[in-house]
Order: structure tokens, then sequence, then C-alpha cells
């Protein structure tokens, strides 16, 4: 309970010292709109960012390996997550929510059911090729391919220019 309810708290920078982030630490920071999670850490325990209605951005970084349940639940702002390679366990109600538009998973082979089924917004989801079956026993959604070698113009850019594809 660290930083629990803190308000005022917008920004989060999380030193390399830190292998942990504990249950409720940021728990209610409404005023939180970005959390940069560094290598060493390895878990996000139970409702560690829930309530962060604010917060737009969260960069995972590869290491942590297992993010608790609830942990980042109604942080409405949070359009995108990108899941990374270490991770090996989502809790239930993980991104409950969220309004997330995207989910990356670049991990493989964890049991993702938890985390798709309590999900309130509908995101496009991109996993590996070998996940994608697994995924849709839970998930109605859009998956995609984040193996494939076309890109999906539409989701990453505002214009193209008239020439975008002259040779």
């Amino acid at each position: 309970r660290a930083f629990c309810d803190c308000s005022g708290l917008t920004s989060v920078t999380i030193p390399s010292s830190v292998t942990s982030i504990g249950q409720l630490a940021f728990y209610g920071c409404s005023g939180l709109t970005s959390v940069t999670i560094p290598s060493s850490v390895t878990r996000i325990d139970d409702d560690a960012f829930s309530g962060c209605s604010a917060l737009t951005s969260v960069t995972i970084s590869e290491g942590v390996t297992s993010i608790g349940q609830r942990a980042f639940r109604d942080c409405s702002g949070l359009t995108s997550v990108t899941i990374p390679f270490s991770v090996e366990y989502i809790g239930w109600y993980a991104f409950n929510g969220c309004s997330l538009a995207t989910l990356y998973f670049f991990t493989t082979g964890v049991n993702l059911s938890s985390c798709l089924e309590s999900l309130t917004a509908n995101p496009i989801i991109y996993a590996h090729s070998t996940d994608i079956n697994a995924i849709k026993r839970y998930w109605n959604g859009t998956v995609r391919d984040i193996d494939s070698p076309y890109v999906d113009i539409v989701s990453y850019t505002a214009s193209l220019g008239s020439i975008s594809f002259y040779f």
C-alpha cells in the first residue's frame, strides 16, 4: 500500500532495484497517467494499479512473469497493453474495466482464459499463431497473428501521403 490513494501522483518510473510491485501498491491513484515497469520486476501483485482511472500508458518490460488478479482493474483510460514474452501467469480480472482497443500477447502458452473472460472492452487481440486457437476458445472478438508478415496499416497510421507506395 506504498502509494495507495495518492491522487496527486501522475507518473511513476520504478527503479531497477525493485523486484515486485506489492498488493495495492498504487491502488486508487486516480491521477496516475503513466508507469514504466523495469525488467528487474518479476511480479505485479493483486490490485497493484487497480482504480488508476487516468492511467493511459503502461510499459511492462521483459522480466515480469506474473500479473496478479485485478492488477489493472478499472484503469478506464488504458487503451493498449503489451504482454511481454516472459509473462507466465495473468490473474482473473487483470484488465477488467479497461478501455482496451488493442492487446498484444508476446507470451506463449499462458492460460489466457482468466484474462480474456473478464474483459469489458472489445479489443483487437494480437497473439502468436500457436496461441490463436486457444484464444478463440475464450474470445469471440478479433484475433490477429502477431507473426504475420502483413502490416495492419489502419491501426498504426493516421494518414498516408500521395506517394506512400511509389516504386
